[in-house]
């Protein structure tokens, strides 16, 4: 089964690891947000935004996401990761709900 739903959360996946930041940042919409679980603001707003803030994030060598579990119904993939490299010598688990519309992530929700 070729989901292209999945293809694209797998394709951000893959440049997230390898740290490529143009290539990531084109699987988000030119609008796209970033919220917290919960709450009514979002974080990140817009391409530039993400751009600006995964390229410090992306200055850690040790950033890795391994997704343990998905979940995918329609248009809307739910990723449960254990991430390294956020936090110096730790695993965070992480939640991250993707959103796509129009062959971009549209949104993504983390939960903490």
């Amino acid at each position: 089964m070729n989901n292209p739903v999945i293809a694209l959360v797998e394709k951000q996946l893959f440049h997230y690891n390898n740290r490529d930041l143009e290539p990531f940042i084109e699987v988000f919409s030119e609008d796209v947000e970033v919220f917290i679980l919960g709450q009514n603001d979002p974080i990140i707003v817009g391409r530039q935004a993400m751009r600006a803030t995964y390229r410090e994030r992306f200055k850690s060598r040790g950033l890795h996401a391994n997704v343990t579990n998905r979940m995918v119904k329609g248009n809307v993939v739910i990723d449960y990761e254990e991430v390294t490299g956020i936090v110096e010598n730790e695993t965070t688990i992480a939640i991250a709900i993707y959103k796509i519309e129009d062959d971009f992530i549209k949104t993504v929700h983390f939960v903490r």
